[in-house]
């Protein structure tokens, strides 16, 4: 069983984004990422995508990690560690 923190850091920006911006995924394409964590063996995951979705509906099933095992295959446990405004963090164990 892998054992990881997720970081949902779901950015949502109109589909004309800054130009500065790194490009968006094609809408309803999600990119899955990875980074590297300092003084830890596990990467931290970041979600992007563009949905037709209004960003409160969306927002409400992102932020919602307690219940992903309910929701999503593969995932046989989930918790919320902690929030900070719009940053939740998540451990979320895969099987």
């Amino acid at each position: 069983m892998i054992r990881c923190l997720l970081l949902c850091a779901l950015l949502l920006l109109p589909a004309s984004a800054r130009a500065e911006d790194k490009a968006l995924p094609a809408e309803g394409k999600p990119e899955l990422s990875t980074e590297a964590v300092p003084d830890s063996d596990e990467p931290r995951y970041v979600v992007r995508g563009v949905f037709s979705l209004p960003a409160k509906k969306l927002w409400k099933i992102v932020s919602d990690c307690a219940t992903y095992k309910d929701h999503l295959p593969r995932i046989v446990a989930s918790k919320l560690v902690s929030r900070e405004g719009e940053i939740h963090v998540c451990e979320v164990k895969i099987g």
